[in-house]
């Protein structure tokens, strides 16, 4: 179980196996979750298939041309310490953890929550990002009072209800029952403690700040965070690109990992040759 010693903690991963010079690819999940959220074909280099045979995807979208790195956020899943109701904190794992990598660049991979870390990783001109994707994200992340209050006090209904909003009305049970049973493991500590940091992101006022090509990904369907204000993300960097995927969800990059997988390698290419690392 490979762990990193960052300064802001320890941090589990997995990494692919590849290492070629092309920039790294870190998937940073979102609320309640950890890294086997993210398609398993994205994090290793053999044929398996995302949801248990549900829905193969081409080994065109697959990543074996260069690193991926998943993570467990503090608290989460493999990784020790706690969760912390302060995104900020998240970022500074994050940022630490590719302080530690041998690659000389990367490309933070955020959902929802995790978008709104690679957002403000994008910012920071000290780290070596060349560039960022964000899937079912925005500069806001505005939480009901309803769904704080009932993390806290009717954890499994209020769970229930979330992944309910979570995917498209297409998408395999599978899917809703996976997502419902890994939000329901990290408890209600580690996943309101998520919420509460969600609640008080908001990268709205420095979108100016982040200097690297940006490609915002959404789902048409998304109920958690609309496909319009991931779009408004987008607008709202100087390199920023906004892709939508007709009939996806919250989750759309597991509900057609293929589709978002084919954008992401696309986008990285261009990232690397603007970096200079392309042949």
């Amino acid at each position: 179980m490979p762990i990193a010693e960052t300064d802001a903690g320890a941090v589990h991963y997995t990494h692919n196996g590849v290492r070629n010079g092309a920039a790294a690819l870190v998937l940073i999940h979102g609320a309640g979750g950890q890294g086997r959220d993210w398609p398993m074909e994205w994090r290793y280099t053999t044929n398996a298939v995302i949801g248990v045979g549900v829905r193969p995807i081409s080994s065109s979208a697959t990543f074996t041309d260069r690193p991926v790195y998943t993570i467990d956020l503090p608290g989460h899943a493999n990784s020790p310490g706690s969760a912390s109701e302060d995104i900020g904190a998240y970022v500074r794992a994050v940022s630490s953890f590719i302080g530690t990598l041998p690659d000389d660049a990367a490309i933070p991979v955020g959902h929802s929550m995790g978008g709104g870390i690679a957002v403000m990783l994008a910012r920071d001109p000290s780290l070596p990002i060349a560039g960022a994707v964000i899937i079912g994200s925005a500069a806001r992340l505005p939480v009901t009072d309803q769904i704080l209050d009932g993390l806290r006090d009717a954890f499994e209904p209020t769970v229930d209800a979330i992944v309910k909003y979570c995917w498209a009305r297409s998408a395999p049970e599978v899917y809703r029952a996976t997502g419902r049973r890994r939000m329901r493991a990290a408890g209600p500590e580690v996943t309101r403690a998520d919420f509460v940091a969600c609640n008080g992101y908001s990268a709205k006022d420095t979108l100016a700040d982040v200097g690297v090509p940006v490609l915002v990904i959404s789902g048409e369907a998304d109920k958690m965070v609309p496909s319009a204000a991931s779009e408004k993300l987008a607008a709202g960097v100087a390199h920023g690109a906004f892709v939508s995927i007709p009939g996806g969800g919250h989750f759309v990059h597991v509900e057609q990992a293929g589709r978002v997988g084919a954008e992401i390698k696309a986008f990285a290419k261009r990232c690397d040759a603007a970096t200079g690392r392309s042949d």
